[in-house]
């Protein structure tokens, strides 16, 4: 077994450090640096895994927030189903900017170079709905005057 850890006595534990607990164990001969590699990898795997999954959270969460909404508009033939796809975009859309936002709020401590931009982008996304509401709106009501 290779180890990286704090050596207790006749054992191991963690070593404690400033941005978490540090213990590797790998199976046969390897060395420090391709530990801290494959550590680095299975990290930044995971990361990505985790924004994913809140993303697609997100979305079902907004999709199942608006549903009421296609069930009754469901009742008219043509309606429903173009207000469905409407709320899966806006839905969609809305789960995104608000992922890019949180994970930009992340970065911005570590790494503002990258989280900076990333949020812009984020509250584009966020405004871009907002501005496309309001004229959605807007000429609605001009039609139906």
């Amino acid at each position: 077994l290779s180890i990286i850890a704090k050596q207790v006595g006749n054992g191991f534990e963690a070593k404690k450090m400033s941005n978490g607990d540090l213990l590797e164990v790998t199976a046969g001969k390897a060395s420090a640096e391709k530990m801290f590699a494959a550590a680095e990898s299975s990290n930044a795997m995971m990361t990505w895994v985790l924004r994913i999954g809140g993303f697609v959270f997100m979305f079902i969460g907004f999709t199942l927030f608006f549903k009421p909404f296609t069930v009754i508009a469901d009742k008219i033939p043509l309606v429903g189903g173009l207000l469905e796809s409407g709320i899966t975009l806006f839905a969609g859309l809305l789960a995104f900017g608000i992922s890019v936002v949180t994970i930009a709020a992340g970065w911005i401590i570590s790494r503002p170079l990258v989280g900076i931009p990333l949020c812009i982008v984020g509250d584009g996304a966020l405004a871009g709905m907002v501005v496309l509401a309001m004229r959605m709106k807007g000429s609605s009501s001009s039609a139906s005057a």
